[in-house]
């Protein structure tokens, strides 16, 4: 009886050893993806602040062709009238030159 006991002692023993041996292994593995988990943390916030720095970038930049965008609608409203003015007259033209005016 002394015997077998000494056997099952000596299994719970190696069962023992087996669990600590896996337990460690799982610690490691922990403890690699806690490391892993504070680059990408300083990732992110290098992310976010890169990303705000571009929107008020992007802000200022919209800030700054307000005054060119108006220009150019100005510009376009001339180009609009001239073409309008340009088409009436070449009209008048035509319908004087039907009727023998010009």
């Amino acid at each position: 009886m002394a015997d077998d006991l000494d056997k099952v002692l000596e299994r719970i023993e190696k069962l023992d050893e087996r669990l600590e041996r896996k337990l460690g292994a799982v610690e490691d593995r922990l403890l690699s993806i806690d490391k892993t988990l504070v680059k990408q943390e300083e990732n992110l916030k290098e992310h976010m602040r890169r990303t705000e720095l571009a929107e008020k970038s992007i802000e200022r930049v919209d800030h700054d062709l307000k005054p060119i965008k108006k220009h150019v609608a100005m510009l376009q409203g001339t180009v609009k009238l001239i073409s309008i003015v340009s088409t009436i007259v070449v009209l008048i033209g035509a319908i004087l030159k039907i009727y023998g005016v010009m």
